[in-house]
């Protein structure tokens, strides 16, 4: 890769606090894990991979089934820029709307689960985008199918419709990705 291009792997790794994501490991944590041709491996990784970005995001809502973590399916990612000035109002709208509009949509199984996040690093008024949503679905069909706004919008209330904002004045998605997850830990 020369740097121009987008990364063709993704690695996710979470954490419950910033503070164990900056704390190394204790001596001793892989001790027995990997046997001496995967410690080789490891020890050739910056040759075979080139670490292209390195970000943290922090959650701020989401909603689930209760198997999503269970389920490969597909990733579809929106990398969205707030609007200036208008920060608090979009955040609000995804945590206290969208919550509720994703949550419809994974009890009609349409959806898997729903997060949204906010970028902490880098940070920056100058970057491309500031917030993260990851809509999980359980197999490419589903992914490829429209939302369907006339079912979801039943877990609104009726004044929440009525003044539902028109999101295209809040945020932009500047980029959009499909992922296909390959492998996980618990």
């Amino acid at each position: 890769m020369t740097g121009n291009e987008r990364a063709g792997y993704c690695t996710i790794r979470v954490f419950d606090s910033l503070d164990k994501r900056v704390k190394s490991l204790p001596q001793g944590t892989w001790d027995g894990v990997f046997n001496d041709a995967e410690l080789d491996l490891f020890g050739r990784t910056d040759k075979i991979r080139h670490l292209v970005r390195s970000e943290v995001w922090r959650l701020n809502a989401s909603a689930m089934s209760p198997d999503a973590l269970a389920t490969p399916g597909y990733i579809d990612v929106h990398f969205i820029k707030a609007t200036p000035g208008r920060v608090d109002e979009y955040r609000q709208m995804e945590q206290e709307l969208f919550t509720k509009l994703h949550q419809a949509r994974i009890d009609a199984g349409d959806l898997t689960s729903w997060w949204f996040f906010s970028r902490e690093f880098p940070s920056g008024y100058d970057l491309e985008w500031d917030f993260v949503t990851v809509n999980h679905y359980p197999s490419k069909e589903a992914a490829e199918r429209p939302f369907d706004w006339d079912g979801a919008s039943k877990a609104l209330t009726d004044s929440e419709r009525e003044s539902f904002p028109e999101v295209g004045k809040l945020r932009k998605t500047v980029r959009r990705e499909f992922w296909e997850p390959i492998a996980k830990t618990e």
